[in-house]
């Protein structure tokens, strides 16, 4: 919705979860390309800090996961990560996990850019109406029932 905070985290220990954020992202980067509408996409890297010892391992399992999703991650020192944030207080950090790829977006510009895309594919879009089911035809298109028919 337009009101979210538009975090698009990549962290995901489920394979279908990490696979739906690759294509997320792709869809995110792609969106205002094909619509000419912004969706303020700034992918900026996320680093998660490991402050205990089971954080730590936890992160270096996941590292495993990240490369059978495809997704770019690191293991980092605690110099490392200050290297990424010169910021960052890490006399009791143990160490860093970096993705690369993880952004936001702004959530207004992308339901704009969305609801563009649909109707320059032939879709009516209805404002204040709630959608109650969906169906996929035989040819492959999606019928959409609503609170208003």
């Amino acid at each position: 919705t337009w009101h979210a905070a538009g975090l698009i985290p990549s962290y995901a220990r489920n394979i279908n979860v990490g696979r739906t954020i690759n294509k997320t992202i792709e869809i995110y980067e792609g969106l205002e390309a094909e619509t000419g509408q912004p969706v303020g996409w700034h992918k900026c890297g996320q680093l998660r800090i490991a402050n205990s010892r089971d954080r730590l391992d936890e992160y270096k399992s996941y590292m495993s996961v990240a490369e059978v999703q495809g997704m770019r991650a690191q293991l980092l020192t605690p110099d490392e990560a200050r290297k990424l944030w010169p910021l960052l207080d890490n006399k009791e950090m143990l160490g860093a996990l970096y993705h690369p790829d993880d952004g936001h977006i702004a959530p207004a510009d992308v339901t704009h850019a969305m609801a563009k895309g649909a109707r320059d594919l032939g879709a009516k879009v209805y404002l204040n109406t709630e959608v109650t089911g969906f169906k996929r035809t035989a040819g492959g298109e999606w019928l959409v029932h609503t609170n208003k028919g």
